[in-house]
């Protein structure tokens, strides 16, 4: 065999070469459409978690602040009071970057004029920054808020105090009621009185 033959057989024509290279191309324009949609679909999740996050520590902002909880002085506007859709007092927990000591506070359910969409507010009265007086918490498709108050001998009441010569101090326990699919009653206990969360069964007369 010539070595000329030999030489022809082990090289690539221009066709073949031709053919390789659109192989190539194409299989490279499959792998990176492939790596662009993973990228796009982790972002997604990324994002998906972040807002979860950002969720669970509204929810945890609602509970300490309401936790942090303290009586206030009768006929002062630091008292604790509450009504189905307000509610106000002093709290050693502000959410964010509390100064040190109780500050006052305002929770607030508010529906739009449709009533499509309901918002949990956050309003500090005292605050030196108008920008960081109102905030929303938590909000939601439909009227559905409120808040309920738990006494001593286990009864819920629909404002706080539940009797205007009701004497000085804090409910057992606070329901907050939301529209949210994943948590439609967050339940407090402000601490000071130290007493504990309601059992299952008062829970559910609610």
């Amino acid at each position: 065999m010539k070595p000329g033959a030999q030489h022809r057989r082990t090289d690539f024509t221009l066709l073949e070469m031709l053919v390789t290279l659109v192989v190539v191309s194409l299989v490279a324009a499959i792998v990176s459409q492939a790596l662009l949609q993973l990228g796009r679909i982790e972002r997604l999740l990324a994002g998906g978690q972040l807002a979860g996050m950002a969720q669970s520590l509204r929810i945890e902002w609602v509970r300490g602040l309401i936790d942090g909880a303290v009586p206030g002085e009768r006929q002062t506007p630091g008292r604790f009071a509450g009504t189905r859709r307000s509610l106000s007092g002093l709290s050693t927990e502000m959410p964010a970057f509390p100064e040190s000591g109780a500050q006052r506070f305002e929770l607030l359910f508010e529906t739009d004029a449709t009533g499509a969409r309901t918002t949990l507010r956050l309003r500090q009265p005292d605050a030196s920054d108008p920008s960081a007086s109102a905030r929303t918490l938590l909000e939601w498709e439909g009227r559905e808020g409120g808040f309920r108050f738990l006494d001593a001998r286990g009864q819920w009441h629909e404002q706080w105090p539940p009797a205007l010569n009701a004497p000085r101090g804090l409910p057992v326990a606070v329901a907050v009621e939301t529209g949210l699919a994943e948590l439609p009653l967050l339940l407090a206990a402000p601490r000071v009185d130290a007493e504990p969360l309601p059992s299952r069964r008062v829970v559910e007369q609610l």
